[in-house]
């Protein structure tokens, strides 16, 4: 679950720099004369007359772009932690905020049922889903639309909310802190407070939804608030995933599948690892923890003494296993694996 979601975020960011790469070659062929387009792109009349037409739809295009992703993505995390809240909780044991948030929220679909937003909602089984709840049945759920309400442009204030609401607590601190965050900042110079980035943003967001931004914004300017949303979303991910990875801990216990001893940063992404009791294969989804930080990662191959295997157990080797990850993991973290993820 959490795994696609990361994925698909990811994708969809990497189409918007792929567009504005695409915007810079136009920009460049219209620049030049002698360029092999630019008699192609004068025909089309794509930068003819008034060029700031072309820049207004850019503009708009690439921010709208950016905050829906921001938004669904927030509550696409938001989701899966809520689909299984009954793998660690009983209703009863919610606490009053989720618990009220969430009447409160099935009161709002039940009245505005027949909006666009609700189509995927079904009236029959929202009332029965929640008579479970009320009635301390064993196969109880939330449907995730209750709890991932909200009226106004997500900032500060109000993506708190939507998490402290379902149950996982106030996020901000822990966002501010990230090193995507801190990346970010360092790479742009850019010293405001991330309540203040990220205000603007849902205000550049408003502006280019009528299609009329005051500030028309160049292509380095777009390509920085390309690099703000993949940080910002990287940075929820990690909070979403730890805070999930916590909960799943109690359940399936302490002990790792296998540890990492040592990395190997020049070979790429590969690590030495102890395995204690594991069945591992090439493109397993795994998690971990280091630094009391949850992660996830991909492992892309795994090697024993020169020799390749798309799976292995740890009854089949003794000793230590060589693993090639799809992103870096740090010496000394441990592995866990659950098929939830």
């Amino acid at each position: 679950m959490l795994d696609k979601k990361i994925i698909n975020f990811r994708k969809k960011i990497l189409s918007i720099y792929y567009y504005l790469r695409l915007q810079e070659l136009h920009d460049d062929a219209l620049r030049d004369n002698e360029h092999p387009c630019h008699i192609s792109l004068k025909g089309l009349a794509i930068g003819g007359e008034d060029p700031s037409q072309d820049k207004i739809f850019r503009h708009c295009s690439v921010i709208n772009h950016l905050y829906s992703i921001y938004e669904a993505f927030s509550k696409d995390l938001l989701s899966v932690w809520v689909s299984l809240m009954p793998r660690y909780y009983n209703f009863e044991d919610l606490n009053s905020k989720v618990k009220s948030s969430y009447r409160e929220g099935v009161g709002s679909i039940v009245k505005s049922i027949n909006l666009e937003r609700f189509k995927n909602v079904e009236l029959v089984g929202l009332l029965d889903s929640y008579s479970k709840c009320l009635n301390g049945k064993d196969d109880w759920s939330l449907v995730p639309e209750a709890l991932t309400l909200h009226e106004s442009n997500l900032r500060r204030d109000q993506l708190n909310s939507l998490f402290i609401n379902a149950g996982i607590g106030e996020i901000w601190s822990k966002i501010e802190s990230d090193h995507y965050i801190n990346e970010y900042k360092e790479k742009y110079s850019d010293n405001r407070v991330l309540e203040s980035i990220l205000y603007d943003f849902v205000e550049y967001r408003n502006e280019s939804s009528h299609g009329t931004p005051e500030n028309i914004l160049g292509l380095d300017s777009l390509q920085q608030w390309v690099e703000f949303s993949k940080s910002f979303g990287e940075a929820i991910f990690k909070v979403v995933l730890g805070f999930i990875l916590e909960k799943e801990k109690s359940i399936i216990g302490t002990r790792p599948i296998c540890k990492v001893e040592n990395t190997y940063p020049k070979m790429g992404n590969v690590a030495k690892v102890k395995c204690y009791d594991c069945n591992l294969f090439s493109g397993q989804f795994v998690y971990g923890f280091k630094g009391g930080r949850g992660f996830i990662n991909r492992i892309e191959s795994i090697e024993v003494d020169n020799q390749k295997y798309h799976k292995i157990n740890s009854e089949e080797v003794e000793g230590y296993i060589g693993l090639n990850f799809e992103e870096p993991v740090g010496e000394k973290a441990e592995i866990f694996s659950t098929n939830i993820l």
